[in-house]
């Protein structure tokens, strides 16, 4: 999404996306997509959880350890489908509601062996996106 400003117009936002297959309940996904765009005006909420109907997928090459691909797929709303990297898979994988957002960041940085700075200017711009998104709920 993104704002769109005018005279006398503020904090509009305007989206486009292609989409492949059915959708189911798409009106509860937009409103939902809205009042989380709403809510990040304020911050990220300090404890994030997977939606529930969001699964992941890993495709490895023959013989490989790591895998090439890594996918997260919404099961309802836009079904969308989003490669990630392995950290960003760790954050979401982490989104449980038992850490926050910075003790998983942070819990990450010194598994990636990368300074936490780095990481989080990586990392927050995306954690965003799948909050507006649906991937990402705030906890509660």
């Amino acid at each position: 999404m993104q704002p769109v400003e005018g005279p006398g117009v503020t904090a509009r936002f305007r989206r486009f996306e292609r989409v492949s297959q059915p959708l189911h309940d798409a009106g509860r996904a937009f409103a939902a997509g809205l009042a989380a765009s709403d809510l990040l005006r304020s911050g990220l909420p300090e404890t994030l959880v997977a939606a529930s109907d969001v699964t992941e997928a890993r495709h490895f090459l023959p013989g490989s350890d790591d895998p090439s691909v890594i996918e997260l797929r919404q099961g309802g709303g836009f079904g969308r489908t989003i490669s990630v990297d392995p950290a960003l898979a760790g954050f979401v994988g982490a989104c449980d509601g038992e850490l926050t957002v910075w003790q998983i960041a942070a819990a990450l940085a010194d598994l990636f062996e990368v300074p936490l700075a780095d990481l989080w200017a990586d990392l927050e711009p995306r954690i965003r996106q799948l909050v507006i998104d649906g991937f990402l709920l705030p906890e509660g």
